[in-house]
């Protein structure tokens, strides 16, 4: 049978695991995709790339709309997380795959805080565009 906790410390480290917790939950934890801009993967043209978008509980609860923010995970096509990033997940801040040189970027809002530029391995293919391709069908 459990004992109640009787330590003073004991209780003490206790909550700060439940309130540790509470805040990851909150304010760390990627939990939502955001897909309200279209399909949940954001492929490059040739599909060698794609990106995920991600909102925290807190993200999702405190919308202002349109420059909602949120993460954004690149990955390669075998589905090796190459970076991540916070990012305003508005569409027309990305994001942008350039094959000339090899990069893939998203604008920030109002701050270049929020903007991230990353040099690919190799060519995302296609023209220069700042959106997603269409999911890859085979």
């Amino acid at each position: 049978m459990a004992q109640p906790l009787k330590s003073p410390l004991a209780k003490a480290g206790l909550a700060v695991v439940v309130m540790s917790s509470i805040w990851f939950a909150v304010f760390e934890w990627n939990s939502f995709h955001f897909t309200e801009f279209g399909d949940e993967l954001c492929y490059s043209a040739n599909h060698e790339y794609y990106i995920t978008r991600h909102q925290t509980l807190w993200e999702k609860l405190t919308k202002t709309y349109p420059h909602e923010y949120g993460t954004a995970k690149l990955f390669d096509k075998t589905g090796k997380l190459l970076y991540e990033g916070k990012i305003h997940l508005n569409s027309q801040n990305g994001p942008g795959w350039l094959s000339n040189p090899n990069e893939v970027y998203f604008q920030g809002g109002a701050s270049t805080e929020d903007t991230w530029i990353y040099k690919l391995p190799s060519s995302p293919g296609g023209r220069s565009q700042a959106s997603c391709y269409p999911t890859k069908i085979e």
